[in-house]
């Protein structure tokens, strides 16, 4: 693409599958049913419906005044991918962080930084499938921050990117207010050691089989109240600034569950991807360079 143009990120690529959920009965076909053809679709889950509408990018040379960031979090931050259809049933990659957001956030903060910060880029992926923010992830960040604040100046994290949960919404009986509150309490950990804060509501999870075939909901029905109370606790908050992942799947029920797999708790690649997106987006907006880059 050349210079004049503006970049595009590709949020509707186009992919040929069929909806893998048992709420999806009517896609496919059956063994008395004429074969369908295959519909090409915008978003991995979606066989109808919009797509996600695409976010611009920043332009290319945009200098941040940070550039060194800690992504926290559960098995999404550490890599988790669901796919976006059966292949083989309900298949989840575990913990590759070069299919997570943080590592694609990474790549893109690289096409946007001008080339006096590309040797400073930082993301840290301290990512922990199946830790819950109330019985672990408040400990682990001040252990996992204890350790990195120590270390050289020039590897510190200068800015938190937490994402957290989703794993006690679904496997213990604590509230969603309960959680919400242990969340902010972890955006607090990071404010008291000088980081920019941004705190990340969840993606709507959806009911769907464990890798053993149980029926589990995913708190499904949890996530709206937990992200209130959430956006409640940390709006306003000095040096913490809240990213809507839930709203930044898109408006409508379909559009969301396009970029959730077949598993109903992990994105896919796609979702990987927008999430990555987002991030940026706020990490552009919420850290600009004061004065003049050197």
């Amino acid at each position: 693409m050349s210079s004049g143009q503006p970049r595009v990120w590709n949020g509707a690529r186009h992919l040929t599958m069929c909806v893998a959920l048992a709420a999806a009965a009517g896609c496919g076909s059956s063994p008395t049913a004429p074969t369908q053809p295959q519909v090409p679709q915008t978003l991995a889950l979606v066989v109808t419906g919009p797509t996600v509408p695409a976010l611009t990018p920043p332009a290319s040379g945009t200098a941040l005044g940070v550039t060194r960031f800690l992504a926290f979090g559960d098995s999404i931050t550490c890599g988790t991918e669901s796919a976006p259809v059966a292949q083989p049933f309900l298949e989840a990659v575990n913990c590759t962080p070069s299919n997570g957001y943080p590592e694609r956030l990474l790549g893109l903060l690289r096409a946007t930084v001008p080339a006096v910060q590309q040797s400073g880029l930082q993301v840290i992926n301290r990512g922990s499938g199946g830790e819950g923010a109330v019985l672990q992830g408040e400990a682990r960040l001040r252990r996992d921050l204890a350790e990195l604040m120590a270390g050289p100046v020039d590897a510190r994290p200068q800015a938190l990117l937490l994402l957290m949960g989703v794993n006690d919404l679904a496997s213990t009986t604590a509230t969603p207010a309960r959680v919400a509150s242990s969340v902010a309490s972890m955006a607090d950990i990071g404010r008291a050691y000088g980081l920019g804060v941004i705190v990340a509501t969840m993606p709507q999870t959806y009911p769907g089989l464990s890798p053993a075939g149980i029926p589990r909901d995913n708190a499904s029905t949890r996530i709206v109240p937990f992200n209130a109370e959430l956006t409640r606790l940390v709006t306003g908050v000095p040096d913490v600034s809240l990213l809507d992942v839930y709203e930044g799947f898109g408006g409508t029920a379909a559009q969301r569950l396009g970029l959730m797999g077949v598993d109903g708790l992990h994105p896919t690649p796609m979702g990987h991807e927008r999430m990555a997106e987002l991030f940026l987006t706020e990490i552009v907006r919420r850290f600009p360079v004061r004065g003049t880059l050197q």
